[in-house]
């Protein structure tokens, strides 16, 4: 396998592996909105609990060596919505 071809398959794997870590895979929780600041996700309090949205919030804001910290948090019915800062 020539380098090039290599090197472009591994970083489609990072980009990939990236967009797991930060909650962009299909399941709960969703994100609603991503900056390299900040994150906001939504999900189901009966099917994720706020330490597995914490830690897909951590793993988006380790891109930029932080973690992450609830700037915001709102319950609408059964549909939880919390913005993190990431510091």
């Amino acid at each position: 396998m020539p380098v090039r071809l290599r090197y472009a398959a591994l970083l489609g794997l990072v980009a990939l592996t990236g967009c797991v870590a930060t909650g962009l895979s299909s399941g709960p929780p969703w994100v609603l909105a991503a900056t390299p600041e900040m994150i906001t996700l939504r999900w189901y309090p009966d099917e994720v609990s706020d330490i597995q949205a914490l830690q897909v919030a951590d793993g988006h804001c380790a891109a930029i060596g932080g973690r992450a910290d609830v700037q915001a948090t709102e319950q609408n019915g059964s549909i939880k919505i919390v913005t993190y800062r990431c510091r």
